[in-house]
């Protein structure tokens, strides 16, 4: 489960870029309507976005100041590469969800990542079908909540990982200097390519 702060900073995120979407200004009711989380964090995250000087309240509008406008702009765009990323790998049902989730815990690096491995996203195999020890991930099979849950592991498309041993019930591999075990059912489910095809 998430803690507070964790909540706080992706509604932030979600409030600019939501700002971003509709050029620089929208009603508070509007940004309430597309992200579901209670009053509390919303009325939070408004004013610490207010306190950084990211937006600012006009009547019962926010509108984004120029710092605002640079950083929502950046999320926006991370928004989008995602979406235009899993479009040949998702359903369109599936697409805003996993870009939403993966958006938040993505980084630059990852980001670049994935851009050079666009033109490789439909090719790749299983982890668990893997010869080679390291790899990136190239997409993730599972339901939203699972999803999430290893997206915030750090397992995610654009991360580079090193299996460190093949074990008859599962794989051990590093990502991020993490070690970490997973089951052969779900390491089934994620997509990977060597690094020498990226």
């Amino acid at each position: 489960m998430k803690d507070e702060a964790e909540i706080l900073r992706i509604v932030k995120e979600d409030i600019l870029r939501i700002l971003a979407e509709n050029k620089s200004r929208a009603s508070e009711e509007l940004i309430d309507s597309d992200i579901k989380v209670s009053k509390h964090y919303m009325s939070q995250a408004f004013t610490e976005l207010q306190q950084d000087k990211l937006l600012r309240r006009d009547g019962n509008n926010f509108e984004l100041t120029a710092e605002g406008a640079v950083k929502s702009k950046f999320i926006l765009d991370k928004h989008l590469f995602l979406k235009n990323y899993f479009k040949e790998l998702k359903n369109k049902n599936e697409i805003d969800k996993v870009s939403h989730i993966i958006e938040h815990h993505i980084s630059e690096q990852v980001i670049k990542n994935l851009k050079k491995l666009s033109t490789f996203k439909k090719e790749g195999s299983a982890l668990t079908d893997f010869m080679d020890d390291k790899c990136f991930i190239t997409d993730i099979s599972f339901n939203d909540a699972f999803f999430e849950r290893l997206v915030s592991m750090g397992i995610l498309p654009g991360e580079k990982i090193t299996v460190i041993n093949n074990l008859p019930n599962g794989l051990v591999f590093k990502v991020k200097n993490k070690k970490i075990f997973l089951a052969k059912e779900i390491a089934n489910n994620i997509k990977v390519i060597s690094y020498e095809e990226s």
